[in-house]
């Protein structure tokens, strides 16, 4: 049980916030594998060690993926766009305090 704790642990995990239609690439050389949670929320491309995520639908996801740096975790929100202009306009705010 403690090693399979020490595997979760050591796992990275990573917010993304998307607009509805917003896409953003991950750059993971050595992909291997990946999973998506959620499909209806976002839809994925590979090409060439490239991840383009996109935002179909307000909701939740998560994407797993396995690269040659082990497993990584993903949690992907998808905002409308009013919501995302609020949140990213809070972020920038707070960037700037520290």
């Amino acid at each position: 049980a403690l090693s399979y704790v020490k595997g979760v642990c050591a796992a990275t995990s990573e917010d993304l916030i998307l607009a509805k239609g917003e896409q953003k690439e991950l750059i993971l050389p050595g992909l291997k594998n990946y999973s998506v949670g959620n499909k209806d929320v976002v839809s994925t491309f590979v090409r060439q060690g490239r991840l383009l995520v996109k935002g179909r639908q307000v909701g939740f996801s998560d994407l797993v993926v396995w690269d040659r740096d082990g497993r990584r975790t993903y949690q992907l929100y998808v905002l409308s766009k009013t919501s995302f202009l609020k949140t990213i306009q809070l972020t920038e705010a707070l960037k700037d305090l520290g």
